[in-house]
């Protein structure tokens, strides 16, 4: 939250509760804060003009025609004439060279104009995030990086003074923009809309782009940069912000004039440096000029008397002067190809199919079309008006705005000034009695840079509102045009008194003309230098702690911005892994910190559980990747059947051979009353096993299971059909409750199951045996997709892992690996093996694996279903969003979840605006 300007100048007295003496001192304390901060009686306005470039265009012109009128007087003796001539080659000069004149650059332009056409984008190959433009009739190129706001905390703001400080000690400018714009346009209903929320560092030179000057270029953003990001490490906490690239900014560009989204087709002509070229008829008509006008002053220099030489050492600085002065495109064509020529360079254009009108009836207003696509219009004012206490209400005035429904566009152009820039433009306007304490406080370039940070700098900031209309048009006609300006003005006069009411000492002017087209072109380019003689719109100067009101990261934008409750957590500096699956987050700005993952002893006996079934899966077939990276085999039993990509992702790779992909049903059935082992005459013991995991899977009591056992031993060599074929053919004497239950169990299985476990193709059979999965060295995924119950996918997964378990206590030779096994809770369900008192299955079927090296990566649907003695076995727990409050007891229990609540304390500080 932001204080109040009474607060922020008092420093936070505290009124209540004091004595009478105590209420004096604090008041005066009050008015030497007052004091420390009233420096002006108005905040110092300016045009943005480049005095310098103005100063060489007036002297050069000037001094051409007083050359022409001194010669012709001297020569004719004639007042009238020498004039008149003067007059007439000042409005030719005027004419041909009249783009570079800020009021006459549109003077023989009509309808469309485009306010881009002076300028040329790129993007350099090796780093996306950066946009350079380069002007070429003024020589000027400019470099800007561009951060996004992604998410806002809830509860916490950023502590705007601090941040302020930082990057005037920096001597980094940047820009601030808010744009709130439809996300649809629809004809019938309301749009909806989205705020963004952006921070742009820039930097320019001027002259032809050499290596060097680039490189310089691209170094100065750098820094810039890097203040920038530590600034919002410092101030913005648990605030995420994303550096754009590629594609991203340079749609970011395009969004900020059409305030939508609007898709085109590609241009079959891609642009490159090819296509800015010399307009032929406006280049031959500047050629034939400058040459025309270097040889009347040489004819008029006749007049002095000059010697030769001296005539023409004269004649090449007027030449090199027009030239340098007033026609600088001819040197970006010459030297254009030595920087575009480079494969590394590539030309965009970013507002490519936009056409762009003004009409004659409304100056205030820019058209532009997408045709076939959209139409709109735009309207702008500029802030040139400000006088102290420079106190305003920011969260009213947009809580207004987006009330009303509509797009606009806030911008701040911010840039500090050294001391002596402010002695040249902000002294004057000191009051009296600070420019004396001033005078005697400063006596040196220390004491006067303390007295600049005393205040957070002197910055001066371009400041301009906007608010525009979009429709779904197909084309922009006078009826559409009449519709966006009734529209416009009604927004624009929405957003004035909006602006008055809340910003009681600022003054707005409303843009028109050239002066709009300018503010439009700030406004696109998040910056001012797209010209080299500047924009002509109004800065102000305001001290940084004052800044902190106009430039307020409003609670208001958080209604079109992703928001999340800040909660802060210690994130480790550095983490040990065998294995990586993902980063750390900071909560502090909500990106990636460290590399995490496990180490591989925790993979051994790893346990993940609740959440989505699709997100244990796929945080399985991570961990399943990484550890066939790391050279670690393992057996998947894959219950959905998606576990086949992990084969195709490492496709062509060196991992490409370290699968073997079985298919229930296809390359592989399972016999559950065969171990698979050749002649084993330990059939029984294997049965054992087989007839527990029988038990578990579908929660049958001891009876049943005995029944079983006993049917079973006396017939060692009977198969499935065969044992379903006598319990069926018993006589009514001989069967039992047992019998029955023992033959729906069976009748369970639809016909195409009942194949998985029949011996029907033995060709397959005799092939591939369940203990071979663990005598190779390769990753095996089986496929029990064709099933669709999870009790009976376990139940033919545990008479694998039973044929595992049979063949290990052979003694033969394996090959350890990491048994992946889904929904386990189905199995080791807490509530059946507490009843029957079935406690010792648990070890029976996790102890032969850990003792012979094996690792365990079981999953769970929910935990508070297994038996806690299932949690002996692991000591690694990782587990999704728990939506059941059983589920979280039993978390708060094995993981010692009141341990790791994560509790931000803000002190007053840190909520600062």
């Amino acid at each position: 939250m932001v204080k109040s300007y009474g607060d922020f100048i008092s420093n936070g007295n505290k009124w209540k509760g004091k004595e009478n003496s105590e209420n004096d001192k604090g008041s005066e304390k009050e008015k030497e804060e007052k004091a420390y901060l009233n420096i002006w009686d108005s905040f110092p306005s300016y045009k943005d003009i480049d005095k310098t470039d103005t100063l060489k265009k007036v002297i050069s012109f000037v001094a051409i025609e007083f050359t022409f009128f001194t010669s012709l007087l001297l020569t004719t003796i004639n007042f009238v004439f020498s004039i008149g001539a003067t007059f007439l080659i000042g409005i030719s000069f005027v004419l041909v060279f009249r783009k570079s004149f800020f009021g006459l650059h549109h003077l023989l332009d009509y309808g469309s104009f485009n306010p881009f056409q002076n300028l040329t984008f790129w993007q350099t190959e090796y780093d996306k995030s950066v946009l350079f433009y380069t002007n070429h009739v003024d020589l000027i190129t400019t470099g800007i990086r561009t951060f996004r706001v992604r998410v806002m905390p809830e509860n916490v703001g950023p502590t705007l003074n601090t941040f302020i400080n930082g990057l005037y000690k920096n001597r980094t400018s940047y820009t601030y923009q808010v744009i709130h714009k439809p996300l649809q346009i629809s004809q019938e209903t309301n749009s909806t809309f989205e705020t963004i929320i952006l921070f742009s560092v820039f930097y320019s030179v001027s002259g032809r782009i050499s290596k060097s000057a680039l490189s310089k270029l691209v170094e100065e953003l750098r820094l810039s940069t890097i203040s920038l990001k530590t600034g919002f490490s410092s101030n913005f906490h648990h605030f995420k912000m994303s550096l754009l690239t590629g594609q991203e900014l340079v749609k970011t560009f395009r969004n900020t004039v059409l305030k939508r989204e609007v898709t085109v087709d590609s241009d079959p002509k891609k642009i490159n440096c090819k296509s800015v070229r010399l307009k032929i008829g406006a280049s031959i008509v500047k050629a034939v000029y400058i040459v025309s006008l270097v040889v009347l002053l040489d004819i008029s220099l006749l007049s002095f008397n000059l010697p030769l030489i001296s005539r023409f050492v004269l004649n090449v600085v007027i030449l090199l002067s027009l030239l340098i002065i007033w026609w600088r495109e001819l040197f970006f064509q010459l030297s254009k190809g030595t920087l575009f020529k480079s494969k590394e360079i590539e030309v965009i254009d970013p507002f490519s199919h936009i056409e762009f009108y003004k009409w004659r009836k409304t100056p205030e207003t820019i058209f532009y079309q997408i045709e076939g696509k959209t139409t709109g219009g735009i309207k702008m004012t500029n802030l040139y008006f400000t006088s102290p206490p420079p106190y305003c209400n920011p969260d009213k005035f947009y809580q207004a705005l987006i009330d009303g429904k509509m797009p606009f566009t806030v911008s701040f152009q911010l840039n500090p000034l050294s001391f002596s820039q402010f002695d040249e433009e902000g002294f004057d306007y000191l009051k009296e009695r600070e420019r004396l304490l001033l005078l005697k406080s400063t006596t040196n370039l220390i004491q006067a840079n303390n007295w600049l940070k005393l205040r957070a700098g002197i910055w001066s900031a371009i400041t301009t509102f906007s608010t525009s209309v979009v429709l779904n048009s197909p084309s922009l006609t006078y009826g559409t045009m009449k519709k966006i300006e009734r529209e416009l003005t009604h927004q624009f006069e929405v957003l004035k008194i909006s602006f008055r009411n809340n910003y009681m000492n600022y003054r707005l002017k409303p843009l028109r003309n050239n002066l709009l087209e300018s503010g439009f072109v700030f406004e696109a380019l998040k910056n001012k230098y797209f010209r080299r003689n500047g924009t002509h719109l109004s800065s102000l100067l305001f001290q940084g702690k004052t800044l902190v009101f106009l430039t307020m990261v409003s609670n208001q934008f958080k209604k079109g911005v992703e928001t999340r409750l800040a909660a802060e957590f210690n994130t480790p500096l550095q983490l040990t892994n065998g294995i990586t699956i993902g980063s750390t987050i900071n909560t502090e700005y909500l990106e990636n910190e460290v590399p995490a993952g496990f180490l591989i002893e925790q993979v051994r006996n790893l346990f993940i559980t609740n959440g989505t079934n699709s997100s244990r899966e796929f945080l399985t077939q991570k961990i399943v990747l990484e550890l066939v990276k790391a050279g670690y085999p393992s057996v998947v039993f894959d219950f959905t059947g998606n576990w086949s990509k992990i084969i195709r992702i490492l496709k062509g790779s060196i991992y490409e051979d370290q699968f073997i992909y079985h298919k229930l049903g296809k390359t592989i059935i399972i016999n559950p009353l065969r171990s698979g082992i050749p002649y084993d005459k330990n059939n029984p013991g294997y049965l054992d096993y087989m007839f527990d995991a029988y038990a578990l899977c579908f929660k049958k009591d001891e009876r049943t299971i005995e029944t079983f056992k006993n049917t079973i031993l006396r017939n060692p060599d009977i198969d499935v059909s065969t044992l379903v074929l006598d319990l069926t053919t018993q006589r009514d004497w001989e069967k039992s409750s047992v019998t029955e239950t023992l033959l729906s169990f069976f009748r369970e299985f639809t016909p195409q199951e009942s194949s998985f476990i029949q011996r029907q193709q033995p060709q397959i059979h005799d092939n591939v045996q369940a203990h071979d999965f663990i005598t190779n060295d390769k990753t095996v995924i089986i496929d029990f997709s064709e099933i669709k119950d999870y009790d009976k996918q376990c139940y033919f997964a545990f008479v694998v892992l039973c044929k595992f378990i049979h063949y290990l206590n052979t003694g033969e030779s394996f090959t350890p690996k990491f048994i992946v096994l889904p929904h386990i809770d189905v199995v080791f369900d807490g509530y059946f093996l507490d009843k029957k008192i079935q406690y010792g299955k648990i070890d029976k079927f996790f102890t032969p694996f850990f003792e012979n090296g094996f690792g365990t990566v079981y999953s769970a649907s929910q935990i508070r279903y297994l038996h806690p003695n299932v949690f002996n076995y692991f000591n690694n727990i990782v587990t999704f969003r728990a939506s059941d409050k059983r589920d979280v007891a039993v978390l708060n229990g094995q993981m010692n979840l009141e341990n790791l609540h994560g509790v931000g304390y803000y002190s007053n500080r840190r909520n600062e605006g």
